[in-house]
């Protein structure tokens, strides 16, 4: 699933500007996936 480490970047900045919890994060990234 995160084999694009682009996309692996994408995420962890979208994570750091939303500020959003782990859990939520994986919930998106599923939906993203």
């Amino acid at each position: 699933m995160q084999t694009d480490p682009t996309t692996a970047s994408k995420h962890m900045k979208a994570r750091h500007k939303n500020k959003q919890p782990e859990l939520g994060n994986y919930r998106s990234q599923v939906v993203y996936f």
